[in-house]
């Protein structure tokens, strides 16, 4: 009787949230999801008919092998935290948490009547859920639909855990057919991540194979066979204090069913020093498993790089957008320069950022967090002036602007630069002496190719010492490989984008494998962008060159990090 009074006071602490849960989310739902309901509403609506049938058997077997309803209802969270029904086939005893409250499910969980037991194998159990999809309260795909009891206290111990709930949760998902129920804290926090790798790169083909996928698993195939057949397969590991803390709960005796204290208890023991859980996903590693193995070179230390800069900055628009009216334009920086942090969050990645003195002095908070994510900030100049077309004098005023205005924000000295469209060529050798004068270590502006706008061919394509008369200074090349007797741009940005992600893959390989030398990426944040404003007063290549497979490069530059070893440009030169 003790047992059961103290169980009743433990049901009163956590009670579900009353009004919708307030969040700062930090990802930006991919476009899809606009429309998605619609079609979610018209398959359910079709599902339905076949589906009922079955729904209906399954209520009077049920009914006839245990006590109890045949059709179960449980509240759950659903999009910004508000309750609704879920309707499932009921699998368990009819007093299932009676004696215990709210309780995750275990492997081979006592409860589970044998039909129920067959249901959940073959996700039967869940043909109701169809009602709710029907009625605009989840989705075909996407989270899992989490009891409001276990949302609340998920929420305080782990910090992101509201940005799964931007969306209506789902029938299945991306995490539901990679990884097992919840079990722990390690197993939700790996969930939370490829709940927002679906939130953020949402499609209509990514929808249509998770749905062929889960229907296959309805026929018992080979799952781990399925999920690679159809480009599903991840592979999330938690922290390792996390992973430690797991395996010790499952050593000894029989582990009690996770509650919704149990939970509270669990993030209590974490050890101290070990900061957020989940804060910016950082402490996640995430890696698409591929057909070729795991990761490519990784013996190797690359460096990536982001030229933070708008899209109207950009040097092949400045004839149609004078400087005098950036400002009239909408800035999309800070926005997708986060896309970018998180992408780096999710391979945990360190990278150099080439800020514009231009976009700190508008955005300070935005450099803030990029470096005290870890990052390196480098100077990309203050106005994106090229090199090339400005005297001595002028580049040296702008160069101070932009290394002073940063230093100011981060309080750090800036040692790193990048010209604008790489202007540093053969008639503006002269900057690299400015640059030693000026206190800085390292370069990333001469590419050695032919181009009609930058390059000095005839330039050393891997990281190397300049001399000049003000002293010795790194220059680090952005990438070409050598095929034919010629100089092959493989670095970034349009070539990436225009490339096949295969022919980028291979040659970077081969600087890293055959050449023996790490190469230098670069992106700029405007390329993770689709729906930026068009400029349509551009000269047709500037605007091919721009516009370029803008909507694929995300999930081409996810394939790049997990293939290859990257790092700042303070790490290679260490």
């Amino acid at each position: 009787m003790r047992h059961n009074t103290l169980v009743r006071k433990t049901r009163l602490i956590v009670e579900p949230p009353q009004a919708p849960l307030e969040s700062q989310p930090r990802l930006v739902p991919s476009s899809y999801f606009c429309w998605k309901g619609v079609l979610d509403r018209v398959l359910s609506a079709i599902l339905l008919v076949p589906g009922t049938l079955f729904i209906g058997l399954f209520i009077v077997l049920t009914r006839l092998t245990s006590r109890g309803p045949g059709i179960y209802r449980q509240l759950r969270t659903g999009k910004d935290g508000k309750m609704f029904w879920l309707y499932k086939i009921r699998t368990m005893r009819h007093d299932a948490e009676e004696s215990t409250g709210p309780v995750w499910p275990q492997a081979h969980d006592p409860r589970i009547t044998w039909l129920g037991w067959i249901l959940r194998r073959l996700h039967l159990d869940e043909l109701p859920q169809l009602l709710n999809v029907l009625k605009g309260e989840m989705s075909l795909v996407g989270p899992r639909p989490e009891r409001p009891e276990f949302v609340r206290v998920l929420a305080e111990v782990l910090p992101g855990y509201h940005d799964r709930l931007m969306v209506p949760p789902g029938i299945t998902g991306l995490a539901q057919v990679n990884l097992p129920p919840d079990s722990d804290l390690a197993s939700v926090h790996c969930k939370l991540v490829l709940d927002c790798e679906y939130i953020e790169r949402g499609s209509l083909w990514l929808d249509l194979r998770l749905l062929i996928c889960t229907s296959c698993r309805v026929l018992k195939l080979p799952e781990r066979w399925l999920l690679r057949l159809f480009g599903l397969s991840r592979k999330v590991t938690p922290p390792q204090f996390l992973k430690e803390l797991s395996s010790e709960k499952q050593e000894g005796a029989e582990r009690a069913a996770p509650t919704p204290i149990s939970i509270l208890v669990e993030a209590a023991s974490v050890p101290t020093g070990k900061g957020n859980l989940v804060s910016g996903r950082s402490e996640l590693s995430v890696r698409k498993l591929s057909s070729g193995g795991g990761p490519l070179s990784a013996k190797m230390l690359n460096v990536f790089t982001v030229d933070v800069e708008d899209y109207y900055h950009v040097s092949a628009f400045e004839k149609c957008i004078p400087r005098q009216q950036w400002d009239r334009w909408e800035s999309r920086v800070e926005v997708n320069t986060r896309r970018i942090l998180r992408l780096l969050d999710r391979y945990q990645v360190k990278a150099t950022f080439f800020v514009l003195g231009w976009v700190g002095k508008r955005h300070p908070q935005l450099v803030q967090e990029i470096h005290s994510r870890g990052h390196e900030i480098g100077s990309h100049g203050y106005e994106h002036r090229l090199v090339f077309e400005q005297t001595p004098d002028q580049f040296r005023e702008d160069l101070q602007r932009s290394r002073d205005l940063l230093q100011d924000v981060i309080g750090e000295r800036i040692t790193a630069y990048r010209a604008p469209s790489f202007s540093i060529t053969g008639q503006s050798r002269w900057a690299l002496e400015i640059l030693v004068e000026e206190g800085f270590l390292v370069d990333s502006s001469v590419f050695p190719i032919h181009h009609d706008r930058y390059g000095i061919p005839d330039a050393a394509p891997r990281p190397h010492f300049l001399t000049t008369e003000a002293g010795p200074l790194w220059e680090f090349p952005p990438a070409v490989v050598r095929l034919a007797g010629m100089n092959v741009p493989v670095a970034g940005g349009g070539y990436f984008r225009l490339y096949p992600l295969a022919w980028t893959l291979y040659c970077l390989r081969r600087i890293n494998e055959t050449e023996q030398r790490p190469f230098t990426f670069y992106v700029h944040p405007w390329e993770l962008d689709p729906k930026q404003p068009r400029i349509p007063s551009a000269p047709w290549l500037s605007r091919f060159r721009h516009y370029v497979n803008l909507s694929r490069n995300e999930e081409k530059l996810a394939g790049l990090l997990q293939r290859f070893h990257f790092g700042r440009l303070c790490d290679v030169v260490h």
